[in-house]
């Protein structure tokens, strides 16, 4: 057996939570899946609603379905393209920035009972991101999806990264979750150990971003401003180009 028909037969009758399908890597990631795995079960995308009423599902067939990304699936299936998404795709609406993704407690307890397998490839990456909004996706983001896991009955959870969340560095950079040297020294650490202590980072990041909010109440452009630079000034500072691949690192 080679490795495709092992991957194939991994994946046969599995149910999948993806995220991130509104981009670029988790959108060829879908395509694959569906072009290559036809013994898959059921593909579950997590998506957002948009703030002007657009609804998850209304950006999947706009945003996924119709792009290029599907050109070769659609060509190849012809009129039973939409009939496969119909069968394969179930659109849930949810937002990773929120506790239990921002759904209803009913909504979150059915999903448990339907997933065996999660794959995370939501961010936010925008570089100079605001730095609330980097903390809640691509921080805090993923444990919330590894709670989900863990409330699915620990099924399998796969965290998709860029490469270069390493920080700045010069030489070989091996794989693995050591920080770059300028963050070695800044970086606060758990009592007795060389662990990080990110809670207690994380706890002074929030911090920041309470004290911009209070001194800017009334100045929405003012507060997008700060915390962009906020944001900037803490990846920097510690050794990262910008805040999406500093609050990625920590996540």
């Amino acid at each position: 057996m080679n490795s495709a028909e092992r991957i194939r037969d991994r994946l046969a009758d599995q149910h999948i939570l993806l995220t991130g399908s509104t981009g670029f890597l988790a959108k060829a990631f879908l395509e694959k899946l569906l072009r290559s795995v036809d013994s898959i079960g059921s593909i579950y995308l997590l998506v957002r609603a948009k703030p002007d009423g657009t609804s998850a599902r209304n950006r999947v067939d706009r945003e996924v379905l119709r792009t290029r990304a599907f050109d070769r699936l659609r060509a190849a299936l012809g009129s039973k393209f939409e009939s496969l998404c119909k069968e394969k795709i179930h659109v849930v609406e949810g937002d990773l920035s929120r506790d239990r993704l921002g759904m209803p407690d009913e909504d979150y307890a059915q999903l448990t009972k339907k997933l065996t397998l999660l794959i995370n490839s939501a961010a936010t990456v925008t570089f100079d991101e605001r730095l609330d909004w980097a903390i809640e996706l691509n921080t805090l983001g993923p444990g919330r999806l590894l709670k989900l896991a863990r409330d699915c009955g620990d099924i399998p959870f796969m965290h998709v990264s860029t490469c270069y969340v390493s920080g700045i560095r010069k030489g070989v950079v091996v794989e693995d979750f050591s920080a770059p040297p300028q963050a070695e020294k800044l970086l606060p650490r758990l009592s007795g150990s060389k662990e990080y202590d990110l809670e207690k980072l994380l706890d002074n990041m929030r911090a920041d971003v309470d004290r911009i909010k209070q001194a800017t109440p009334n100045d929405e452009e003012q507060r997008r401003k700060d915390l962009i630079d906020a944001g900037m000034d803490w990846a920097r500072r510690h050794g990262w180009n910008d805040t999406y691949t500093f609050t990625k690192w920590i996540g």
